[in-house]
């Protein structure tokens, strides 16, 4: 039987990285290496069976219009990277972002 995992369990190992953002494997705040350790735990789902997982497309589109793209074709890491102009204030907008995506208050 596949275990197809939920959207919230995703968002529980993202709040992990916000509060520990050496888990990615890079020391300090990098978007780039969130997203690289997101497409490894995407991966690792995928092999392990869940052929569904949790994408973020959603988001991604979501950036898009948030931020002014006129479409979300360069995703979501490129965009917010554009706009942020370094890895570590990139870091920090992706988790304003999704917290805005997601509905909660951003403190």
């Amino acid at each position: 039987m596949l275990r197809i995992m939920e959207a919230h369990e995703l968002f529980e190992d993202l709040d992990a990285v916000r509060r520990h953002p050496n888990l990615t494997g890079v020391e300090g705040k990098s978007l780039t290496a969130l997203k690289a350790f997101l497409s490894g735990y995407e991966t690792g789902l995928f092999r392990g069976g869940d052929k569904q997982g949790v994408s973020l497309r959603a988001f991604n589109t979501w950036v898009a219009q948030e931020l002014g793209f006129a479409e979300s074709t360069s995703g979501w890491c490129s965009m917010i990277l554009a706009r942020a102009g370094s890895e570590d204030k990139a870091f920090d907008m992706f988790y304003e972002l999704l917290d805005r995506f997601r509905g909660r208050s951003v403190s």
